[in-house]
């Protein structure tokens, strides 16, 4: 009931009630405002660089044994890996090396039968000295072709022109060019 200056009590309660509601919100939103601001200051306060001041903490040397353990996951690969191949065939007759066994540098790894190299090796030889001994039976044709050409000449100043005739002289010059040239 309204009259004049006078106000009900139920409008006064409800003034009084909304006032505490809307001081409680303004409460409210000031202290998560502050919470807010004091947490962007310890986080700028963290990250602003210390003015190259070092702390340090010491302590006594300690003897004592060390152990490390070392753990990983996945598959397990060579850090050092050598293609290893060859050009030769043949019967493989012994294998001193298996698939990831540690290897030294001039370590046979396999061998080979070696009849058929040894054989291609006497072929070889026998070849050699063939070539040698055709390498001589030239240079003793070569000296007999040069001494027979010198008879042939002296043959010839001594008979002034005579003996032999002049077609065996020239044959004579061509036999001792080409076993020169052999």
């Amino acid at each position: 009931m309204l009259e004049g200056n006078t106000i009900t009590v139920e409008k006064a309660i409800a003034d009084t009630t909304a006032a505490t509601a809307r001081r409680r919100r303004r409460a409210w939103v000031v202290g998560s405002g502050l919470i807010v601001v004091v947490a962007a200051l310890a986080a700028l306060y963290s990250l602003r660089p210390s003015n190259g001041i070092l702390h340090y903490q010491t302590q006594d040397v300690q003897k004592g044994n060390l152990s490390i353990s070392v753990t990983a996951t996945g598959n397990l690969e060579a850090t050092n890996q050598v293609e290893v191949g060859s050009e030769l065939s043949g019967i493989i007759t012994r294998m001193t090396a298996d698939y990831n066994d540690t290897v030294q540098a001039g370590q046979p790894l396999a061998y080979l039968n070696a009849v058929k190299y040894e054989a291609a090796v006497k072929k070889s030889k026998a070849e050699l000295a063939s070539a040698q001994a055709q390498y001589q039976q030239a240079l003793a044709s070569r000296e007999a072709d040069e001494k027979k050409l010198q008879r042939y000449r002296k043959a010839r100043e001594l008979t002034n022109g005579k003996l032999p005739s002049l077609n065996d002289l020239e044959q004579a010059e061509a036999e001792q060019k080409k076993s020169a040239a052999a």
